[in-house]
């Protein structure tokens, strides 16, 4: 689920990432990613900040989150992606009969059935296991990923519904869609609607 850099306090890292993984067999599709690498010296060092919290959570530095579903129409199949984020910071918190999920300064990809679909950045992204949508707050932007690219929003909050594969932008919100041949077209509203599967943006 979250890869925590490891270089001091092995006792404590082992510990973390058993805590982890306990916590990623209770969120189908979701799997202990690969290690993204040392990006900077305050991740090559994040690892004595790492902190396990038994048996409520788990907090640390230098999460990749690889979020798959099984596919529909073939479910003996591989996995379809949903999200892949990376973030700096992030914890996650057993409620209940349900996991709680908050990352900080959040670099993700979007997948629609299966093909990657828009880049996401915000300073946090929330989600849970139970609820199908994703909330991002902070300095967001989303970039499509059509070929080619078109639409690049700005706001201060989005949410995601993965079922729906639709995006709303909520607050200061601001769309530059580019179209080949044609000038772009800026929009600006306090709430816009993106729809990742057909392109079109209703502000």
């Amino acid at each position: 689920m979250a890869t925590l850099t490891a270089r001091h306090h092995t006792r404590t890292m082992q510990n973390a990432i058993l805590v982890c993984c306990g916590f990623c067999s209770l969120l189908p599709g979701w799997g202990c990613g690969k290690y993204r690498g040392q990006q900077d010296n305050r991740q090559q060092n994040a690892a004595h900040d790492a902190k396990t919290y038994v048996p409520g959570g788990i907090h640390g530095h230098g999460w990749h989150i690889p979020w798959r579903v099984a596919d529909p129409k073939h479910p003996n199949g591989p996995p379809l992606k949903v999200l892949i984020a990376d973030a700096d910071d992030g914890s996650m918190a057993h409620q209940d009969d349900n996991i709680l999920l908050h990352l900080e300064h959040v670099h993700a990809k979007l997948f629609r059935a299966g093909n990657a679909a828009a880049l996401v950045q915000a300073d946090e992204v929330t989600t849970d296991r139970n609820s199908k949508v994703v909330v991002g707050t902070g300095h967001v932007i989303v970039t499509s990923l059509s070929d080619p690219p078109d639409t690049v929003i700005t706001s201060d909050k989005m949410t995601w519904d993965r079922s729906t594969s639709k995006v709303v932008a909520i607050g200061n919100v601001h769309a530059r869609q580019t179209r080949a041949g044609k000038p772009s077209s800026d929009t600006y509203s306090e709430r816009m609607e993106y729809d990742m599967g057909t392109g079109r943006v209703k502000g």
